[in-house]
């Protein structure tokens, strides 16, 4: 049988979407007919595709449905085990990173304008090193005597401390009116 080549389908097709009409070839002088049929045919071929779209969505919905659950239980089953370093499973201690030690000697002073002189050790640090964790400088004396300087210390009639950023070391020291009294100092730098 022939159709309109606009629709190009089987007649098979047509007749199961419309049961109650059985096709054969169209009169030419039909075009009234023929419109009311393809406005019939354009409407069903629609709804017919929608159904099925739908249908389609369905199946795959419940396919991952039935999938996520299958994850969920199988998930929830197993035996979890806490691998967080603060509550360890057994008799184990928790893991402690070693003290870093660095020995660096300030003999590049500056004095600023308000008469501080201040030697920086820049990049010293490892920013990964400081996060909580203690920073400690020490000055080191002629003897192997250790005295630590993260706060004021007297010193050679001034006064001696050192600061810190997340990656420098600030030596500073304070002369009052005399000049610096020394050309170096040899300095320990404790991270941990």
């Amino acid at each position: 049988m022939l159709f309109p080549p606009l629709f190009q389908i089987e007649q098979s097709f047509i007749e199961e979407l419309f049961p109650s009409i059985h096709l054969s070839r169209p009169n030419a002088g039909c075009s009234a007919g023929m419109r009311q049929f393809r406005q019939l045919f354009k409407s069903a071929i629609e709804t017919k595709l929608f159904n099925l779209n739908f249908l389609k969505m369905k199946r795959i919905l419940s396919k991952m449905i039935i999938a996520n659950a299958l994850i969920i239980v199988t998930m929830s089953s197993c035996e979890k085990e806490n691998l967080s370093p603060g509550s360890t499973s057994g008799n184990t201690t928790p893991i402690t990173q070693p003290n870093t030690t660095t020995y660096v000697v300030a003999g590049h002073w500056v004095k600023d304008a308000n008469g501080i002189y201040v030697n920086t050790f820049q990049g010293v640090i490892s920013p990964a090193n400081t996060s909580n964790r203690l920073v400690r400088i020490y000055l080191v004396t002629n003897v192997g005597k250790e005295v630590q300087i993260n706060n004021f210390i007297s010193f050679m009639g001034g006064e001696l401390w050192a600061t810190h950023t997340e990656t420098d070391v600030q030596i500073n020291y304070r002369a009052g009116n005399q000049p610096l009294p020394f050309s170096y100092l040899p300095i320990k730098i404790v991270i941990g």
